[in-house]
């Protein structure tokens, strides 16, 4: 097969082609697998712009009875996710509003009948969800593909990126 600059591009070839999600278009950089008699190529995704089109699935375990389970179910988490602020308090929004006086407030403005340029806006640093010792996550593989448009594929002669 050759793409649409005339390369041959055979199996075991690095190529690069465009993926739409929605109105949003990821580029993905794949090895050719296979091709189909018709017409179609199968791919297996190495890297992507956006990995929401070729994710690996992910689940969550309880290894004490080894069955999937909602890992933010309360007996599950030992610690929620919180934003963190410079004063060392949690809130559970990204930013809060401090006053002149360095107290907070977590109401907008308008809601407190000040003008917004009365309150300093402050944001606050994520941290992420703690599950208990006992979940487990688990991630698949990300499956190969099989492209039925292949107008778009571009074989792609550069060096693989270090992490993928």
């Amino acid at each position: 097969m050759k793409d649409w600059l005339g390369q041959e591009i055979s199996e075991g070839d690095t190529i690069i082609y465009a993926a739409m999600s929605g109105r949003s278009v990821t580029m993905v950089l794949a090895t050719v697998v296979k091709f189909n008699d018709s017409g179609s190529v199968t791919v297996q995704p190495v890297k992507s712009s956006r990995w929401e089109q070729h994710s690996a699935p992910t689940w969550y375990v309880d290894f004490r009875t080894g069955k999937r389970i909602n890992p933010y179910a309360p007996e599950h988490v030992e610690s929620g996710g919180y934003y963190l602020y410079p004063d060392g308090s949690r809130f559970s929004g990204s930013y809060r509003w401090q006053r002149p006086d360095g107290t907070w407030d977590d109401e907008q403005p308008y809601q407190l009948g000040m003008a917004r340029t009365a309150l300093k806006m402050v944001s606050g640093t994520y941290q992420p969800t703690i599950f208990k010792d006992h979940v487990i996550k688990r991630t698949g593989e990300v499956k190969a593909v099989t492209l039925t448009v292949t107008e778009n594929i571009t074989k792609w002669t550069g060096e693989l990126p270090a992490d993928g």
